[in-house]
């Protein structure tokens, strides 16, 4: 099949693909863009239901091939006969990646948009330029909305990155955190943290320096998230009030009062700002502890005084029909009865 890359690309998709074309049929499965419980395109579920909906196994062996037909949006088959053969491959591979996740539905305007990217651009592969090159191509298309394909390219450029393995480090030193490439499994979102939007690079290094050992003391991955989020409003201030600072050194006593009546004075609700500053109050200590801000004053710090308090939750009362339910007779009649301290029915 050709290069190393060529023949990995091919072992993992399992799909023998033509020199010039690919057609949509039982052996290109894993190029489609959906998934059904049936195992069946869009094209062949019509044809099987048509034909009366016979045994799957019967109809899966005997059913013929669907030509694609160029804009085609009801049959789930994509003509990349304009790539290269290493392009090709990858295209196939990020696809059917794509389809086993059961995730986002790509729609096949944006399968299409990519395959035009890359045929013209001439590239023997996706990997051939860096990432932001082909975000900045596909914005300058001018497409009406471009998010579609940017997540795709995204999507298709870290798939096959991962071909050799992710290395642990390089995703610990990106600004964007995914969880799953971390190995951490999260049951809700979020699934993923930015740090690139901490403007401050002295900041930043520090944020993800504490943040990676808050993991590995078995923090849960959104906890993380709020840290981040916490340090994002701190960058945020120091910005409006230096926007030259340089390094910690403008992290002192006074800076943080007047950030304590900045958060005071914003939008969020008491018990957000509360839960901000108390995060900030940690890792202060952390990074003078650890020595990630060597120039940090050492009276740069919040104490227990400067947390604001929290509100008051307001009293949750039983409702009204849980009352009447607790109080009907019957009710009570199937409540055990106490006898010498103890319960008896």
């Amino acid at each position: 099949m050709g290069t190393m890359r060529e023949r990995r690309l091919g072992a993992r998709t399992g799909i023998e693909f033509a020199p010039r074309t690919l057609r949509h049929s039982r052996a290109t499965e894993l190029v489609r863009a959906g998934a059904w419980a049936r195992g069946l395109c869009s094209a062949h579920d019509q044809r099987w239901a048509s034909h009366g909906k016979p045994d799957l196994g019967e109809f899966k062996a005997g059913a013929a091939a669907v030509a694609v037909r160029a804009g085609s949006e009801g049959v789930d088959g994509f003509d990349l006969s304009a790539l290269a053969v290493g392009a090709r491959l990858e295209v196939a591979y990020v696809l059917g990646c794509r389809h086993d996740d059961r995730t986002v539905r790509v729609p096949p305007s944006t399968v299409r948009h990519l395959v035009a990217l890359v045929a013209d651009s001439g590239a023997g592969s996706l990997l051939d330029r860096p990432m932001e090159d082909w975000l900045d191509e596909v914005r300058s298309r001018g497409r009406r909305d471009p998010s579609p394909t940017i997540g795709l390219v995204r999507y298709a450029y870290r798939s096959l990155s991962d071909l050799g393995g992710i290395d642990i480090e390089a995703e610990y030193a990106s600004d964007v955190w995914v969880a799953s490439r971390l190995g951490i499994k999260v049951t809700r979102s979020p699934a993923q943290t930015r740090f690139d939007t901490i403007d401050q690079r002295w900041l930043r290094a520090a944020v993800k320096r504490w943040a990676r050992l808050r993991l590995g003391s078995g923090t849960t991955f959104g906890s993380v998230h709020l840290d981040a989020r916490a340090r994002l409003w701190l960058s945020r201030f120091l910005g409006r009030r230096d926007p030259r600072a340089s390094d910690e050194a403008v992290v002192t006593r006074d800076a943080l009062e007047s950030y304590l009546v900045w958060s005071a004075a914003s939008h969020l609700a008491a018990h957000t700002s509360s839960t901000y500053i108390t995060c900030l109050r940690v890792f202060l200590d952390a990074c003078r502890r650890h020595g990630w801000l060597p120039r940090l004053p050492a009276t740069a710090a919040i104490y227990h005084d400067d947390l604001p308090s929290r509100p008051r939750p307001l009293p949750r009362f039983i409702p009204e029909f849980v009352m009447a339910q607790l109080e009907d007779p019957e009710c009570l009649a199937c409540c055990p009865t106490p006898r010498r301290g103890r319960w008896s029915p």
